[in-house]
């Protein structure tokens, strides 16, 4: 469809119907008064940071394809997610969590699980980095009261 705008000249604006994915435009969106982020990567340098942004943006695996594996984790990250709830269509807010190796594989996760273990090991072995020496873990799944299944992880010795 073309349509024309009359003004001093003629200008054809083509509209163009998009199936792909389309940023809505609010320039207030680049404002960051607090970045809503937990991690363990001291970002105190450029290159940190760029870790950083490649932890968030580049995780590839999902920790759930995982289970069983023992993972050396070095670093993590948790951030704030959109979903979309499976049952009712609705838009909700969860936490990503990111376990980093120190080759830089990322394993991802939205488990309620994960986060209650990660909290569980910050705790217990300390907030991190790892570096000097990386954490064994091992996810698992086991059975809730409810009987759903969660992710949870294991500290490996």
């Amino acid at each position: 469809m073309t349509n024309t705008i009359k003004n001093t000249e003629n200008v054809e604006v083509n509209e163009v119907v998009s199936t792909e994915d389309v940023a809505t435009f609010s320039p207030s969106m680049f404002e960051q008064p607090q970045q809503v982020m937990y991690s363990t990567i001291n970002t105190t340098d450029r290159k940190s940071r760029i870790k950083l942004y490649n932890a968030v943006g580049d995780a590839e695996e999902s920790l759930s394809d995982h289970v069983g594996a023992i993972i050396e984790v070095t670093d993590m990250v948790a951030h704030s997610v959109e979903l979309e709830d499976a049952q009712t269509g609705e838009k909700i807010k969860a936490m990503r969590i990111v376990l980093l190796t120190k080759d830089g594989v990322g394993y991802h996760s939205v488990s309620k699980g994960v986060a209650s273990s990660i909290q569980r090991i910050i705790g217990i072995m300390g907030e991190g980095p790892w570096t000097e020496e990386p954490l064994k873990i091992c996810p698992k799944e086991v059975k809730t009261r409810s009987g759903f299944k969660t992710l949870t992880l294991a500290l490996m010795d």
